[in-house]
């Protein structure tokens, strides 16, 4: 008797994001220390408050960039700071999202809140970046 063995590779599910940009978030990007994506930034250029998809993320939200004038700026970044008043805002690419090891095509998550991306579920999707932060990273709604 003969037995097969299937395998399947089911992509994983990252951690929902609380919102999704619906176009681009202008702001000043920088590559990490070393230019290799670990601790990537994305800072408001002027003071202002940020607003995504209708609502106003706090320090701490996970917030989807996926549709940034730079491609390679899109991804998954934890909100450092929300600006107001006479400071800026600041977004970090998120831990789960520092390393191509990481990154895997198929790999889903979902949006918690806004306007129009509420329930939202985002697929990554191939080619995959050979350098983070440096090649683009493409995420479509499903």
């Amino acid at each position: 008797m003969t037995t097969t063995l299937s395998q399947y590779n089911v992509p994983q599910q990252l951690t929902s994001v609380r919102f999704s940009a619906t176009g681009n978030l202008a702001g000043v990007y920088v590559n990490g220390p070393l230019n290799n994506g670990i601790g990537a930034t994305l800072t408001a250029a002027s003071p202002a408050a940020l607003a995504v998809d209708g609502g106003a993320p706090v320090p701490g939200d996970r917030v989807l960039l996926s549709a940034q004038t730079n491609a390679n700026e899109n991804g998954i970044y934890v909100v450092n700071s929300s600006g107001s008043g006479a400071s800026v805002w600041q977004l970090q690419r998120s831990a789960d999202q520092q390393s191509l090891e990481q990154f895997g095509a198929g790999q889903f998550f979902s949006t918690n809140a806004g306007s129009t991306l509420a329930a939202s579920i985002y697929v990554l999707v191939e080619p995959l970046p050979n350098q983070l932060g440096i090649d683009a990273l493409t995420y479509t709604k499903s």
